[in-house]
Formats: C-alpha cells, sequence, structure tokens
C-alpha cells in the first residue's frame, strides 16, 4: 500500500454507525451516508481481508454502541463517477482516507453522493 496514492484496484470501507440513522434505510445505503463537509472517512483495505477490516470497525464503533454494518466501494468506481479519494493516513490510522468532490472541494455533491450509494456494497 503507497501512503501516498490510492490505487484504483484499492477497495474502501465504510462503517455504517447506528448514531446515523440516514445513512443506511431500508436496508440500503444512501447518499447521507457519503455527504460530509469535512470529505468522507474510509479505509483502505491495505491488503487486509474483509474480516480484518470489519472487525477493526466493530472494536472502533462498538465501544459505544454505534456500528450498525459497513459498506465497500473501489477506488476505480469512485473515480468513475468523478469523485477523488485521498489518502489522509495518520499515526493512529494508517488506513485511513478520504472520499472528496474533488482535489480541491472536501464535501461530495449530492448527485455523485447517491452515485456512490447506488455503487457501494454492504459488507
Amino acid at each position: 500500500m503507497n501512503p501516498e496514492k490510492i490505487e484504483n484496484t484499492e477497495m474502501l470501507y465504510r462503517a455504517v454507525r447506528i448514531s446515523d440513522p440516514d445513512g443506511f434505510i431500508s436496508g440500503k445505503p444512501t447518499a447521507a451516508l457519503f455527504m460530509d463537509e469535512k470529505g468522507v472517512s474510509v479505509d483502505r483495505d491495505g491488503e487486509r481481508t474483509e474480516q480484518e477490516i470489519v472487525e477493526t470497525f466493530r472494536k472502533r464503533f462498538g465501544r459505544r454502541n454505534d456500528y450498525h454494518t459497513a459498506v465497500k466501494i473501489g477506488a476505480g468506481t469512485c473515480r468513475s463517477v468523478e469523485t477523488c479519494p485521498y489518502p489522509v493516513g495518520n499515526k493512529k490510522n494508517i488506513y485511513h482516507a478520504e472520499i472528496w468532490e474533488s482535489e480541491d472541494e472536501r464535501r461530495v455533491s449530492l448527485f455523485k453522493a447517491i452515485r456512490l450509494a447506488q455503487l457501494c456494497k454492504e459488507v
């Protein structure tokens, strides 16, 4: 995993929290899951198994009883709807990344958020 570049082949995972009821309705992700003023927080796969990633989310959000499920989407798919997967790993989480509207704009537009919600898959 290159810490400075997200390859199109990488999968990006987003935790769905109980405290965000608008992000997942009737068993499906919604555009709200992909709209955040600060950018959409995701974890890169980083050559981990899907099970490892989900367990990490369960530990991270389970302490507050706030884990509902997770969704995944390919970085190439994000780029196909003209959003920008951006690597922002830090000391606490080297896998942390964000999905931005563009290289300069963090908040994903409603139209693009709808497309991301349609294209992601629950894990």
